[in-house]
């Protein structure tokens, strides 16, 4: 029996710098398992640090309901750059603007040029619930990171923009161990469904320098959210 992504193709693209992978189901009732999603991850030239699965729209006026894999096959709830991979596939059909249902909620896609297309992922939650954190904390601006994690700094920043955030702000980011420090604070227990952790070197007003652990795939070279 022919499997239900057999000659599906996959488009390979790259956002900012993250490895992002579409495969459009609009036209299959399959819905991708973990195990599949790890396999795709495995074959040859497919690696990738997020799988953005696209499937026939629940709502009227969506253009597509969108699920995220991380390479260890978890789900993750939002990527602005997979988005705008999306948003480039889906405008070779003539959409200029999209309304796009993910597990977070809506997100809208609009392109601007050519290969400019950009998202609104609407606004930051900020409260602890919505992140969400194990316990309350009054400003999620500044967290104390208890119990402490060796090596790391003690205070932090929390947000989530469909996937929980952690971010600490250092000076000289190329100096963390991003392998060492990425996936234990990411499990940190103040985290019940994990996080993604960011560490950011203020060069300038407008230009940060950002090391990025993922929960599910690991260190990437850029972050959308």
């Amino acid at each position: 029996m022919a499997h239900p992504l057999d000659h599906l193709p996959i488009l390979r693209m790259n956002g900012a710098g993250n490895e992002i992978l579409v495969l459009d189901l609009r036209g299959s009732d399959h819905e991708l398992a973990p195990h599949e999603a790890r396999a795709i991850a495995n074959a040859p030239g497919l690696r990738f640090d997020q799988l953005m699965a696209l499937h026939r729209p629940r709502m009227p006026g969506d253009d597509a309901y969108m699920r995220i894999y991380n390479i260890d096959g978890s789900l993750s709830a939002a990527c602005g750059n997979g988005t705008r991979c999306v948003a480039y596939a889906l405008a070779r059909e003539g959409k200029a603007a999209l309304r796009l249902e993910t597990d977070a909620g809506l997100i809208e896609t609009r392109r601007q040029a050519d290969m400019v297309f950009t998202v609104d992922m609407g606004r930051p939650r900020l409260g602890w619930r919505e992140i969400p954190l194990a316990r309350a904390v009054e400003d999620t601006r500044e967290i104390a990171l208890d119990p402490p994690v060796a090596g790391a700094p003690s205070r932090f920043s929390a947000v989530s923009m469909g996937n929980p955030h952690a971010v600490f702000f250092v000076d000289d980011a190329m100096l963390v161990d991003l392998e060492k420090l990425g996936p234990r604070i990411g499990r940190h227990p103040l985290f019940p469904e994990r996080a993604n952790v960011s560490f950011a070197q203020m060069l300038a007003r407008d230009d940060i320098l950002l090391r990025v652990w993922e929960r599910g795939t690991g260190a990437t070279k850029a972050c959308g959210s």
